[in-house]
């Protein structure tokens, strides 16, 4: 079974590459950072697996009941009024995974890594308007586990981020992942999905250069001087890691803080990007060129770079994130969704109200 993160303690994105950078970003935290912090290996846990299974089995039909999330219609009544899904949206899923490479990884090997990173990003092909939803990686929902063997050991309540761990660290994986998604948004449609994983984040700062951010806050001061709150500074190959990783465990909420400057190193990436996209046509095939080695996707390039086009030069921008609450267990960090917010956020996104 893939491994859990014991308890882990954004300013508006203006596109999709924005979401790349931040799945790159996450992934320095969760190579870093996670193994830290965590309590249990991978491979404790997969060893582990077909014991619980057998504990769960037979309350496992019962559980899956209640864990499914009964699926929206194409058109339904809520609170006496009528929507009919949009069938203009098109929805990818976004995903950073905690590892460099997933060749020869077979499903059920739990050597396929974990999502740490997971935005939902709707396009509505008419209005253009785009939507972006964030999934805490912590968040509880139902997912499909598998035996060593590769055979399914049923389904469960866990971590969205073990979903992928699962699968064959590719497009399995990746299918896996988004059948949890659609099954946790009430049975929405993603059409498209994205993996990054973490080799991309050399490329990433290779192709960003100098970056010069403000520093948001000090909770980088205590270790390292020269990121003062209000100072600008000059963010290289060299020292971006620290500036986006860094944090002081010791300090409660301490991930709350160093969330602030990864926003700041975003928005100044973000900046830095759109002006050379205005000055350069090609520079989209460029970063798309520059991500491609590290990802699997099942989109196209020409697909992949209109999408980016579409959403870089795109005003009308709707950032949101999966309603509920972090909860602390004895072990781990639990996102508790909540189940009513989340089904009146579905049919504000996907559905439009019939007349």
């Amino acid at each position: 079974m893939a491994g859990r993160s014991e308890k882990n303690k954004k300013s508006p994105f203006t596109a999709i590459l924005i979401v790349i950078i931040i799945v790159c970003l996450a992934v320095i935290f969760a190579l870093k950072v996670l193994p830290e912090i965590t309590k249990k290996e991978n491979t404790d846990q997969t060893s582990a697996v077909s014991q619980e299974t057998s504990e769960e089995s037979d309350s496992s039909s019962k559980d899956n009941q209640t864990e499914a999330k009964e699926e929206l219609e194409d058109t339904i009544t809520y609170k006496g009024k009528k929507y009919k899904y949009n069938n203009h949206l098109t929805n990818t899923l976004i995903l950073g995974i905690d590892k460099a490479s997933n060749d020869g990884v077979e499903i059920g090997s739990a050597e396929a890594g974990q999502s740490d990173s997971l935005y939902l990003i709707s396009v509505d092909r008419v209005t253009e308007k785009v939507t972006q939803i964030k999934i805490p990686r912590d968040t509880m929902t139902r997912i499909e586990k598998f035996y060593n063997d590769g055979t399914s050991a049923g389904y469960s309540t866990d971590h969205i981020s073990l979903q992928f761990g699962y699968g064959d660290g590719k497009f399995e994986s990746c299918k896996l992942t988004k059948e949890a998604v659609e099954n946790l948004f009430y049975g929405i449609r993603i059409t498209d999905y994205c993996a990054v994983n973490m080799d991309c984040i050399t490329a990433l700062a290779a192709l960003a250069g100098e970056v010069k951010v403000v520093v948001p806050d000090d909770s980088l001061e205590y270790k390292y001087p020269e990121f003062k709150a209000g100072e600008e500074v000059t963010l290289t190959e060299e020292n971006t890691e620290i500036f986006v990783r860094s944090r002081d465990t010791d300090t409660t909420q301490s991930s709350i803080a160093r969330d602030g400057r990864q926003n700041a190193y975003i928005d100044a990436y973000m900046e830095l990007t759109k002006q050379r996209a205005s000055e350069d046509i090609h520079f989209l095939t460029d970063i798309y060129e520059t991500i491609e080695p590290y990802m699997t996707t099942n989109m196209n390039n020409g697909q992949f770079i209109k999408l980016l086009d579409q959403i870089v030069f795109n005003s009308e921008r709707e950032v949101l994130q999966l309603p509920g609450e972090g909860v602390e267990t004895e072990l781990y960090d639990e996102y508790h969704v909540d189940d009513d917010a989340l089904y009146e956020m579905v049919i504000d996104v996907f559905y439009t109200e019939v007349e």
